[in-house]
């Protein structure tokens, strides 16, 4: 909490006058540091296909995760608007990024993987009823983590790795709308705008065409026992 205190205060309490990168580096290294200090007890393996997770540790997780989302969000920013600005879109392509440096790449590869991790760590939950489902955090990371990765896949591509993920968190969307979670409808009427607006090639017609109901929740392709 303190280090994510710190992101917000050195990267969005005022105009940046000068180059965020080693600020964006400085937030993003302490809170790896943060994470690989934890005992072992009360921290996770992301590197498991297969998630088993406790409620205590998804809390922890899901707010770590976030300060790397949070740190990391103006760098992200700064290419989806460039390839806003440029012709990729309209031409099908996304945004090469070999010509930058290996702190960049990694630096936008923690946001992407703490936004693929957020979501798991939440779906890993669904089996034992643990979701909140009219829990204000749990609604808010799940966004926010789903609204990242549709940034990634317009701007980068990458909808292989993302398509599962989005998936889950619209079905847990849906769920929490179902129950009468209007915060929640809100959010997921805005992921489903994002995605219609973003499209631009078709790649996540079939996740809108799916989740894009006013009735119930759809069956998710992906463990649809647990649903």
């Amino acid at each position: 909490t303190q280090i994510n205190a710190n992101i917000l205060r050195k990267l969005y309490t005022r105009q940046p006058s000068s180059n965020i990168l080693p600020v964006v580096h400085e937030m993003v290294v302490a809170l790896l540091k943060w994470k690989k200090a934890l005992p072992n007890d009360i921290n996770c393996d992301y590197s498991q296909n297969e998630l088993s997770i406790s409620r205590l540790i998804v809390n922890m997780m899901t707010e770590y995760f976030q300060g790397v989302n949070l740190a990391v969000r103006p760098l992200l920013f700064h290419f989806v608007l460039l390839n806003l600005k440029s012709a990729n879109p309209k031409e099908g392509k996304y945004l090469d990024l070999s010509r930058y440096s290996s702190i960049i790449l990694a630096l936008l590869n923690a946001s992407f993987q703490a936004s693929i991790n957020t979501i798991r760590s939440l779906w890993a939950l669904v089996p034992e009823n643990m979701v909140a489902m009219f829990g204000y955090m749990d609604r808010e990371y799940l966004f926010n983590s789903t609204a990242t990765l549709i940034l990634f896949n317009a701007t980068f591509g990458v909808y292989d790795a993302t398509n599962e993920h989005l998936d889950h968190a619209l079905t847990l969307f849906t769920k929490m709308r179902n129950l009468g979670n209007h915060p929640a409808t809100l959010r997921r009427e805005q992921i489903l705008r994002l995605i219609s607006i973003l499209d631009f090639t078709g790649s996540m017609s079939n996740l809108y065409k799916k989740h894009n109901d006013n009735l119930n929740a759809p069956v998710s392709t992906a463990n649809s026992d647990k649903s």
